[in-house]
């Protein structure tokens, strides 16, 4: 029906709505642990800084594609085909 329709769509727009909110806070988190800690680095921070830094982006990559995934976000259905091109079982 027309109104089933409108429903769906309706709550795939907040999904998707959610969804880009979430994977903002995580971009948004994950610039600022890289100015903190680039900022470490000038100081003398070097490598082991940089290891901090690329800790801390993963981290964030990771909680926003779980969010994308709870949230079921369109196109999430087929990450495991990457998941097995890299050999990696799901």
């Amino acid at each position: 029906s027309d109104a089933s329709d409108a429903s769906d769509a309706s709550d795939a727009s907040d999904a998707a709505a959610n969804a880009a909110t979430a994977a903002g806070y995580a971009a948004a988190y994950a610039a600022y642990a890289a100015a903190f800690d680039a900022a470490d680095a000038s100081d003398g921070g070097g490598v082991a800084s940089a290891a901090r830094t690329d800790k801390v982006l993963n981290l964030s990559a990771s909680i926003a594609l779980q969010i994308l995934i709870d949230l079921k976000s369109p196109g999430c259905e087929f990450l495991n085909l990457a998941d097995a091109a890299e050999g990696k079982k799901s």
